[in-house]
């Protein structure tokens, strides 16, 4: 199994994999393939965070971690927004998403960034040391509810005194 940033050939198969992979997904809003096109249009691109599980020459499971500005009072601070996570339902339950997610941290904090924002559920982002950004000072500016907009600092304290509002979606 390797873990590897996408390659350009490979967009049209991700955005299948995404798309089958959420359809089958508890909690999804079934536009997922088309949010990983917008954030990979954007300025928030960072092709060496855009990862991909593959195994015996085939992708079984993508994510992102993509720009983020917190916006505070009188200064921004940059973060990273982790979305979405797939993984094909056969390999489900087999730790490859946690392998995925924990492989993207140690490349961004390689990389200097400081934190971490999710959007999903708290009963499986809570293991990874995601709290709810509303702890932090930290809302976002979509409306979307609280307890799904959570917040993860990399290092000691790179959460700290960056309180602020998030947009969360290009």
């Amino acid at each position: 199994m390797l873990i590897r940033p996408e390659r350009e050939s490979e967009f049209d198969q991700i955005y299948n994999l995404v798309k089958t992979a959420f359809a089958t997904a508890p909690v999804k809003d079934g536009n997922e393939q088309e949010f990983v096109n917008t954030l990979r249009n954007s300025d928030r691109y960072i092709p060496e965070l855009a990862l991909v599980v593959e195994q015996d020459a085939q992708l079984i499971g993508h994510m992102m971690l993509t720009k983020l500005l917190i916006q505070g009072d009188f200064q921004s601070f940059e973060s990273l927004l982790l979305a979405p996570i797939a993984i094909v339902l056969e390999h489900r339950n087999k730790k490859i998403g946690a392998m995925l997610i924990e492989e993207s941290f140690k490349r961004a904090q390689a990389m200097g960034y400081a934190s971490v924002f999710v959007v999903g559920d708290p009963k499986y982002y809570h293991r990874f040391g995601f709290r709810s950004a509303l702890e932090f000072g930290i809302d976002n500016v979509e409306a979307i509810e609280h307890q799904y907009v959570m917040a993860h600092a990399l290092s000691p304290n790179g959460l700290e005194g960056k309180a602020g509002k998030v947009k969360l979606i290009p």
